[in-house]
């Protein structure tokens, strides 16, 4: 699915890159990324998503989304920066479950 009707809805702030890219998966845990998922980085109670940001990268993400951008950023990943990362990962989610192709 292209990651611009998955961010459809989705407050943007900043993006590097086109969003015409083909995505896989959406994930918000680093360990459960596979080759060419897109990766949103959630602040939680227990844990905050940015930190695993290079090892979601490592595990074949494409794209990050994120409230602030890495200080090192990859050329082959896209960062999409937002202002509210859990209620974007809401957003793509129901983009990305709720395309028929999918089903």
């Amino acid at each position: 699915m292209l990651l611009q009707d998955v961010l459809y809805k989705v407050p943007i702030r900043r993006i590097t890159g086109s969003t015409a890219v083909e995505i896989n998966d959406v994930q918000i845990d680093s360990r459960k990324v596979k080759q060419g998922a897109a990766f949103v980085a959630v602040r939680g109670v227990a844990a905050n998503g940015h930190q695993f940001i290079e090892k979601a990268i490592e595990n074949g993400a494409i794209v990050v989304v994120c409230e602030e951008i890495p200080a090192i950023e990859h050329n082959n990943v896209l960062y999409v920066q937002v202002e509210n990362s859990a209620a974007a990962a809401g957003y793509m989610s129901h983009n990305f479950l709720a395309n028929p192709q999918k089903l």
